[in-house]
């Protein structure tokens, strides 16, 4: 147009702004990018139907990347790389779509208003990352460097999640949530948690958790996970009782307490600091192993273990409670206690070695029929 400033040379490289981008109402942005060395990158207070896209690049060397607020339905961002040392803000009821962000301060997405349509095209790592909607979420993978990933949403599928620095992961959805892995770890401290809940009875596929705190698990549905490493506690069914629980990794945590009404499958199970505690419909694990703590096995029908160990500490623990309510069979390998060993059920018995410090009570409740044993006892 006449009077007005030069357009740059088209070159396929986008321009880069220096200086910060206020938006008015209902902007178009399109093709630049902007770094600024302090402050905040992108500011819109009331930026109605803002279209953006083509914007590959938002960052900041000290203060926020993004505020962005007063979005309304017709709204379209598309940002492909956020970098910031400060938080940023997103409140729109229109669509957004975030690439690779790496911010230092806590990402906010629907503090006032939801995205109708949210799309996380790759990982994010952020100070925190509270989020709640009525939607599905889904999401690459997120760590959080300094406070709780936080999520509450319909249905939850992500990659890898993970808080550090003593922060809590904490999922709750009322449908299935999926996950790659989650952790919750701050170096030499115990202080993360990791919380994960289905309030309608979804399946929690889960892979790895690892945590310095206590783990909980609830649903009414199916649970799987790989490995689970606790330094707190892990607590499954504490609230609400899952169908089956299915580990494909071992299980370590400072005491051990699994619920389920159906199966509990799983490979080693241990418990470093208290008692392992399942109560099921049936049981079938590999070695089963407390310090410090009892193991307490209880089914309706069948338990199998590979072994069971159970070692007093400091004049605690060691002893070994197992009992089919039902009648199931009893198939549990070496069996070793400081304390004393109780077995029972109307079904059969049969262990291998039995070592025991204190006294061996077979059918003190229930007498099984028949009771083998393959080696020395």
């Amino acid at each position: 147009p006449p009077h007005s400033a030069a357009l740059p040379t088209f070159s396929g490289t986008s321009p880069q702004l220096a200086n910060g981008l206020q938006l008015g109402a209902d902007n178009t942005v399109r093709g630049l990018d902007i770094d600024v060395a302090t402050g905040t990158a992108l500011l819109g207070l009331a930026v109605g139907d803002l279209q953006l896209l083509e914007v590959d690049t938002v960052s900041t060397g000290g203060g926020d990347a993004i505020f962005l607020s007063g979005g309304t339905s017709g709204m379209s961002a598309t940002f492909e790389d956020v970098s910031a040392t400060g938080a940023a803000n997103f409140d729109t009821t229109g669509t957004l779509t975030l690439g690779l962000v790496n911010i230092g301060g806590a990402l906010v997405i629907g503090a006032t208003n939801q995205p109708t349509t949210l799309n996380l095209n790759d990982d994010i790592t952020a100070g925190s990352f509270p989020f709640t909607s009525a939607n599905s979420f889904t999401s690459q993978d997120i760590t959080t460097t300094d406070g709780d990933l936080n999520i509450d949403a319909a249905s939850i599928t992500t990659g890898a999640l993970a808080a550090q620095e003593g922060g809590g992961v904490i999922l709750t959805a009322t449908g299935n949530i999926t996950t790659t892995s989650i952790a919750s770890n701050e170096p030499g401290v115990i202080n993360g948690f990791v919380d994960v809940e289905s309030t309608g009875g979804g399946t929690l596929d889960l892979g790895a958790v690892s945590s310095d705190g206590n783990i909980d698990l609830d649903t009414s549905g199916f649970v799987t996970t790989s490995t689970i490493t606790s330094l707190g506690d892990l607590t499954i069914g504490g609230t609400t009782t899952p169908t089956t629980v299915t580990f494909t990794g071992n299980v370590s945590a400072d005491v051990v307490g699994i619920a389920a009404t159906g199966t509990v499958t799983g490979l080693d199970i241990e418990s470093t600091d208290g008692d392992l505690n399942v109560v099921a419909g049936t049981i079938a694990a590999g070695g089963v192993t407390s310090t410090e703590g009892d193991v307490i096995l209880s089914a309706t029908g069948n338990i199998t273990t590979t072994s069971i160990t159970s070692n007093e500490a400091f004049a605690t623990g060691g002893a070994i409670d197992v009992d089919s309510t039902g009648g199931g069979d009893l198939n549990l390998g070496d069996l070793t206690a400081d304390g004393d060993i109780a077995l029972d059920t109307t079904g059969a018995l049969t262990a291998n070695d039995v070592t025991t410090g204190g006294n061996l009570l077979i059918g003190v409740t229930n007498l099984p029929n028949p009771i083998t044993f393959t080696g020395n006892v």
